[in-house]
């Protein structure tokens, strides 16, 4: 017997683990498939075994050793850990939606919160099995098949206003931001960024007053972390960042063009970087003749007191 055996053993009462033993020696050892007969007691001893290795191969061959009915009987007794373990790493993804659609709203949501991160193909399988979730929009309980996505058409919307509004500061918008992190799950948040920011390509705010400026750097804010978390971000993000180095690359006192790209915040300055030093590979001569200036201009000026945080950028990109 193997040492993760042994282990698993330990976590079992003294009269669980006759049976336990028993069961992981023909499976095991013995190589025995089919195996049929598994009552309710048998199958929580199973599932404890199960929860007890941390190697998802194992797990599964403790499984697919049971016949069809006996798997069935142990479906009965999983717990928590054993269905992550399950929708994360079970071979054959066609046994999953029947099982998803039975699971609480809670576990549905971590469990797709987790594939998102490790498996989007699976998560994208499965989400359309999720349970619709009830929410509150200004104090309005809503329920239907659409509802998250009310409720971040609805957020994004109110961002937008934030960002349009002068009056609203960034103090205002960094509140807005940690909120959406406590009521969405990654993948939510994913879809509500994307969302907000081809919105706001969509209004075409002329970069031409500080004002407007301040609608610029407002979404850049609320988003600059998560650059990140979901790089899918950045391709959307292109044109909007775009814009803003197509004004500053005109400008002819460098101490303006300092001053803008100064105040980028780290991860969004580092994006822009990353497309002045690849300048040669834009196909629009103009933008091309545009950057190729200005990263120039900048690489004279890395060392001016004034571009510290740029300097630092640009070495990290």
């Amino acid at each position: 017997m193997t040492d993760e055996s042994r282990n698993a053993l330990k976590n079992l009462t003294t009269k669980e683990q006759v049976f336990g033993a028993k069961f992981l020696k023909v499976v095991l050892q013995d190589q025995r498939t089919k195996i049929d007969n598994i009552n309710d007691a048998k199958s929580k001893i199973i599932v404890k075994l199960i929860d007890s290795f941390d190697q998802p191969e194992l797990q599964t061959f403790l499984i697919q050793s049971l016949s069809n009915e006996a798997q069935k009987q142990l479906f009965k007794h999983f717990t928590k850990d054993t269905w992550y373990y399950y929708f994360q790493y079970w071979p054959n993804p066609n046994d999953l939606p029947h099982h998803f659609e039975n699971q609480p709203l809670e576990t549905q949501r971590k469990i797709l919160n987790t594939l998102f991160r490790s498996d989007r193909e699976r998560f994208s399988y499965l989400k359309p099995y999720a349970t619709p979730d009830t929410h509150y929009i200004q104090g309005v309980r809503i329920e239907s098949k659409s509802t998250t996505e009310e409720m971040i058409q609805a957020e994004t919307e109110t961002l937008l206003n934030q960002i349009f509004q002068h009056e609203a500061d960034l103090q205002k918008i960094t509140f807005f931001h940690k909120k959406l992190e406590e009521q969405f799950e990654q993948f939510e948040l994913e879809t509500l960024y994307l969302k907000l920011i081809h919105e706001f390509k969509k209004n075409k705010i002329e970069l031409n007053s500080p004002k407007s400026f301040s609608c610029y750097i407002k979404l850049f804010r609320l988003i600059d972390e998560e650059l990140l978390l979901f790089p899918i971000l950045e391709t959307a993000l292109l044109p909007v960042l775009d814009q803003v180095l197509v004004t500053t690359s005109k400008l002819q006192d460098f101490d303006w063009q300092l001053t803008i790209l100064s105040q980028l915040p780290k991860n969004v300055l580092k994006n822009a970087i990353k497309r002045l030093k690849l300048f040669d590979s834009i196909r629009e001569f103009e933008k091309r003749t545009l950057y190729g200036k200005l990263k120039e201009t900048l690489e004279k000026q890395l060392h001016n007191p004034k571009a510290n945080n740029i300097l630092a950028a640009w070495e990290e990109v």
